[in-house]
């Protein structure tokens, strides 16, 4: 998942032009976990099976618009903060609060560590330096001597900031009515294969 990918989310997000496509649950006070589509299921476009679907967790401002995200890639994160929103603890306080201890209490883990790689010569020097900045304050140390690769332990993890507080999304009743739709094509579908 790109940059641009992730900004087009955040545009969609503010612009409220993500239904369907970008589904929210509130885990903290700013932030969202959520799993996207790029476009709203349609039959009437080829399928595409990917079994590869990352967590993405949104991170809101006080004023309630989203002003980045971070990627959950299972064994590496990818962040990223619109241009005009950094170097303003978005990110840090995120990742600290709510984002990190989400990934470490994570049932379906058994995540002991949580790996990042910041590359400078994919990403350039500032971007680099404010990456690594953003590592080392959350704790993570690097493990190789270019410092391209970083490891925060869940044992390491300064766990006094933590602060989720998942609230369930309520589905209104034309969405349920919806999900209930597909749910029994697939199973007539299912039925008829069998």
């Amino acid at each position: 998942m790109t940059n641009e990918n992730i900004q087009e989310f955040i545009d969609r997000l503010n612009n409220g032009q993500f239904k369907d496509t970008i589904l929210l649950r509130q885990i903290s006070e700013y932030v969202f976990v959520s799993k996207v589509r790029q476009k709203k299921n349609d039959l009437r476009n080829e399928p595409k099976f990917s079994l590869t679907y990352y967590d993405l967790f949104f991170i809101k401002n006080n004023k309630g618009k989203f002003v980045g995200a971070v990627v959950d890639m299972y064994s590496d994160l990818h962040w990223y903060i619109t241009p005009k929103n950094r170097k303003k603890g978005y990110l840090v306080n995120a990742l600290r609060n709510a984002i990190l201890p989400y990934i470490f209490y994570d049932d379906n883990k058994d995540l002991e560590a949580q790996r990042i790689t910041i590359t400078k010569s994919e990403i350039g020097e500032l971007n680099y330096h404010n990456s690594k900045k953003v590592a080392l304050k959350l704790g993570f140390k690097a493990t190789n001597k270019e410092e391209s690769e970083f490891l925060l332990t869940r044992d390491n993890f300064d766990w006094s900031e933590e602060n989720i507080n998942e609230i369930n999304t309520c589905l209104n009743e034309e969405k349920l009515n919806e999900f209930r739709k597909r749910i029994s094509y697939i199973y007539q579908d299912l039925e008829s294969i069998t």
